[in-house]
């Protein structure tokens, strides 16, 4: 997409990334060059960068639920609250 975006000349330098911004994305440029497999797993990075999840997938068997509310203390920690909450 930045590959086909960067190859569309447009007259209106407005919708044209800053300076600045082409700058700072950069530094992701590697991420063209990725085999299909690398690209399909750079999402496990991720993680280092944004303290997002690393979780991507199942787990087997799928948990019960309710189990598991009880099991992390939701049961008792939201005990008494009222329905719409």
């Amino acid at each position: 997409m930045l590959i086909e975006r960067i190859s569309i000349s447009n007259e209106n330098e407005t919708t044209l990334p800053s300076e600045m911004w082409t700058k700072g994305v950069s530094v992701f440029s590697y991420i063209m060059n990725l085999s299909p497999d690398d690209l399909k797993n750079i999402r496990f990075h991720t993680g280092l960068i944004n303290g997002g999840s690393w979780r991507y997938w199942e787990t087997y068997p799928e948990p019960d639920a309710e189990q598991e509310a009880r099991a992390l203390g939701y049961v008792e920690a939201t005990a008494g609250l009222p329905q719409e909450y």
